[in-house]
C-alpha cells in the first residue's frame, strides 16, 4: 500500500542539491562513457523513439529492466523515500515502487528518489540515465557493489 504523506515542511529541492558544493554529481545509466554529440545522435536510447517490433524496443526494454532491478535492490535493503511535484511518498511494497521507478524512465515523470540511510539522491533523467547526488563515497562505493551484477548500467562521475 502506498502511503501518501502529502506536503511536507521537508522538502528535497534538486536544484538545491545540485548547487550544493557537498554532494558529488554522478550519471546512472546504460552508457559507459559520456556521450559525444554524434554518439548521442546515433545511440541514445529512449522509450519514446522505439516503435512496436522494432529491435530497438526490444534493446530498450531489456535495459529498462535491468535498470528497474537494481533499483528494486536499493529499495529492497534501504529505506526509500519519494518525492513527485511536492508529493511525498514512502512505498511499501516494490510494485508500487517499480511503477513509479518505469515511470521515471519512460520520462512521465521525474520524481526525486531519496535512499535515506545511504543519503543519496536520485533525480529521474532521460534516455536511460539518471542523475545521482551524494556527500557520502561510502555510499557511492554501496552503490557500485550492487552494479557488480548489472553489466548494462554504469556511474559515471560528473
Amino acid at each position: 500500500m502506498l502511503k501518501y504523506l502529502g506536503t511536507l515542511d521537508t522538502t528535497c529541492d534538486i536544484e538545491e542539491i545540485a548547487e550544493d558544493a557537498a554532494y558529488e554529481y554522478f550519471s546512472l545509466g546504460i552508457y559507459d562513457h559520456w556521450l559525444s554529440e554524434d554518439e548521442a545522435r546515433d545511440e541514445i536510447l529512449s522509450y519514446s523513439m522505439t516503435q512496436d517490433g522494432d529491435k530497438k524496443l526490444s534493446e530498450y526494454l531489456t535495459k529498462e529492466q535491468e535498470f528497474i532491478d537494481f533499483l528494486i535492490i536499493c529499495f529492497k535493503n534501504h529505506r526509500v523515500l519519494c518525492f513527485d511535484c511536492d508529493q511525498h511518498y514512502i512505498f511499501e511494497n516494490e510494485q508500487e515502487f517499480e511503477q513509479l521507478v518505469r515511470k521515471m524512465l519512460r520520462e512521465e515523470s521525474r520524481p526525486i528518489i531519496h535512499i535515506v540511510d545511504l543519503d543519496i539522491v536520485i533525480y529521474g533523467g532521460f534516455d536511460l540515465n539518471c542523475e545521482v547526488f551524494s556527500k557520502n563515497h561510502k555510499s557511492i562505493e554501496s552503490i557500485r557493489s550492487y552494479l557488480v551484477s548489472y553489466p548494462s548500467l554504469f556511474l559515471l562521475k560528473g
